[in-house]
């Protein structure tokens, strides 16, 4: 009998046509055994030993219920007025002030070094705030979800990107409305009618359009950089270090861009727009 592949250690005997017993002359003694002709004894399947101990996903033991798998949930209390009054100070503190560096925060809030950093990472697990480095500032950007705990709207909710995206998006709206030289400043800009924007859509007092993309990694930089190839305007990328704004500028060089197009981009990395905007607003 031919016996296929199966998950059972012994072979699985399946279901034969009756027949008599061959004569007695016909097997040469009449007292040759079933072992003697390497037939093996029926055994119910139910008795035979499995090949595997472990069953497939989604097969359930007798009498076992799988554990299904819950998605990952942040740690703490879910609610802000369960978590300590240092959380609840800088989790507001970054509401209100959403674009100050932790320095500041530091200096406002009036605490010890120890006592910030341990809410500050229960604020992290609670996923009242996230943490993003831009060069050597480290920002605390509050989520929508502590916006809503405090009843004040998020500035950067409305965005189509992801939560980082929008906040520096945000935060370089803020600092070019803070400069002199600039007449309008608008985030989120349509560009004609195949549904691109631009991040941020700034006009110089000359009457220059200055269009800003940031930049978190060099990911979709050239498709960013194609969308104004038919426009006039003037191209600035804006990375969150200075790493990162060379590393672009080293792809953008070997992309076979029109060299009209690349002459219009200029770099820039988030610690440089920050001196910018101080010594601006020292005159």
């Amino acid at each position: 009998m031919h016996l296929a592949l199966s998950i059972y250690k012994e072979p699985v005997h399946g279901w034969v046509p009756w027949v008599d017993d061959p004569p007695e002359s016909a097997i040469g003694s009449p007292t040759v055994s079933a072992e003697d002709l390497g037939i093996e004894p029926w055994r119910h399947l139910a008795d035979l030993p499995l090949a595997v101990t472990s069953r497939p996903t989604g097969q359930v033991a007798t009498g076992a219920v799988p554990t299904e798998a819950r998605p990952s949930t942040p740690a703490g209390p879910t609610s802000i007025a369960q978590a300590t009054p240092d959380v609840q100070r800088l989790v507001y503190d970054c509401v209100y002030y959403p674009f100050d560096s932790v320095s500041a925060r530091l200096k406002r809030l009036c605490t010890s070094a120890r006592a910030f950093e341990q809410a500050k990472r229960s604020g992290v697990s609670a996923g009242w705030i996230v943490e993003s480095a831009a060069g050597q500032t480290l920002y605390l950007i509050a989520t929508e979800k502590a916006f809503e705990a405090f009843g004040m709207p998020c500035p950067y909710a409305g965005r189509r990107v992801s939560l980082i995206h929008s906040f520096y998006g945000s935060l370089l709206t803020f600092l070019l409305r803070k400069d002199w030289r600039y007449r309008s400043v608008q985030p989120e800009v349509p560009l004609g009618k195949e549904g691109a924007t631009s991040d941020v859509l700034a006009i110089t007092r000359d009457g220059i359009l200055e269009a800003w993309e940031v930049c978190l990694t060099t990911t979709h930089v050239v498709q960013n950089i194609l969308k104004y190839n038919n426009t006039a305007h003037r191209i600035v990328l804006l990375a969150r270090t200075y790493e990162l704004a060379m590393a672009i500028r080293g792809l953008v060089k070997g992309a076979g861009l029109d060299p009209e197009l690349v002459a219009r981009i200029e770099y820039v990395h988030v610690s440089q727009l920050l001196r910018r905007t101080r010594k601006l607003s020292q005159y």
